[in-house]
């Protein structure tokens, strides 16, 4: 078991089997397919939390500078572009 910063997670030891060279020195390692999705998984939302983490502070600059829309606004923006397209031009 182990403890991230957001959440915890089980983690069930892999079994792992490693393929060597004449030396014996360890040069891939074969997983289970469960075993390398689950670590895909955490690598996933290893690198979307760094983002999140590295991004929050300029966000929530830009909205104390009032730098933002609601979603209304938003889907009122789109909206109001969409059928700008679909009007013919002459």
């Amino acid at each position: 078991m182990r403890l991230e910063k957001r959440r915890l997670v089980m983690i069930k030891e892999p079994v792992a089997q490693y393929i060597v060279d004449a030396k014996g020195k360890r040069t891939a390692v074969i997983l289970e397919i469960a075993a390398h999705e689950n670590l895909l998984d955490l690598l996933d939302d290893y690198y979307c939390s760094k983002a999140f983490d590295e991004s929050k502070p300029i966000i929530d600059a830009e909205i104390a500078q009032g730098k933002f829309s609601t979603l209304d606004e938003y889907l009122a923006s789109r909206k109001r572009k969409q059928a700008q397209k679909k009007k013919p031009r002459q």
